[in-house]
């Protein structure tokens, strides 16, 4: 019998991985004072030292293709919450299996949905960090345009990308202690290699291919393109790094998967 492909496995563990992200969030909150608002408040800060260090101090500004000028608090979140979302993601999967012993030590536990469930956690911190980024916008800046629609389509790299790299963390996690901190580093590094805090025309025309070659790139250019102007970004870069993400999210869970095996023994 032919093993499911990833995106079977997910679809047909999707109601476990579902309760299991709610079971996270919760764990998340439980004996916090503040609770669920440290997922508004946590976001509003780094917005706030975000924007006066790139914003008041640097001086960042982000011209709008129309003469405005965007608040520049706007567009650093914009870019800003799809790099976190990827960072936490891959952060959390990082100690995923060995956080988990008891789900590894049962054979028919789908190991592969722990770094879904990640995900969903991230997804659910993005989605109302989302949610205030179109709130200001609607209030500090302007109604959203109509290519906004096009957002859920320039999107879709972001959860191939995330997904295909947290298998390969969440398998090399199991075996390597120091994953967790190679991790860090690397979700570090992935920021500064994203034009979140800069326009990507800003850096060398030498040094420009570090950027242009990760997966995210295209993503945070076309939602600054329909969010600032109002228009769709050039789709080949685009259409590459979907390419690029889809072989990330197949090569990862196949990963994962020859891995998994392994995994009772040395956890």
């Amino acid at each position: 019998m032919l093993r499911a492909g990833p995106l079977q496995s997910l679809w047909q563990h999707r109601a476990l991985a579902y309760r299991l992200a709610a079971r996270d969030v919760a764990a998340r909150w439980k004996g916090s004072y503040l609770g669920p608002l440290w997922t508004i408040l946590t976001p509003l800060f780094l917005l706030g030292v975000y924007t006066f260090v790139f914003g008041t101090v640097l001086k960042g500004r982000w011209p709008a293709s129309d003469g405005t000028q965007p608040p520049f608090a706007l567009v650093l979140l914009s870019g800003l919450i799809l790099v976190q979302l990827f960072g936490e993601t891959v952060s959390i999967a990082s100690g995923v299996i060995r956080g988990n012993v008891s789900f590894v030590k049962q054979v028919l536990f789908p190991l592969e949905i722990l770094p879904f469930v990640s995900f969903l956690v991230a997804v659910f911190h993005a989605a109302i960090t989302g949610l205030l980024l179109l709130l200001f916008y609607a209030v500090l800046y302007r109604p959203p345009p109509l290519a906004a629609a096009w957002l859920p389509l320039l999107l879709v790299p972001v959860p191939l990308v995330t997904l295909g790299v947290a298998w390969f963390v969440a398998a090399l996690g199991a075996y390597m202690r120091d994953t967790a901190q190679l991790t860090a580093v690397f979700v570090s590094v992935m920021m500064f290699l994203s034009p979140v805090f800069y326009a990507i025309e800003a850096v060398p025309e030498r040094f420009r291919f570090l950027i242009s070659w990760n997966p995210l790139t295209p993503v945070i250019v076309g939602v600054r393109s329909v969010l600032f102007d109002s228009t769709l970004p050039p789709m080949t870069p685009w259409f590459i790094a979907l390419a690029v993400s889809a072989v990330i999210f197949q090569l990862g869970f196949l990963f994962f998967r020859r891995t998994r095996e392994g995994f009772a023994d040395v956890i």
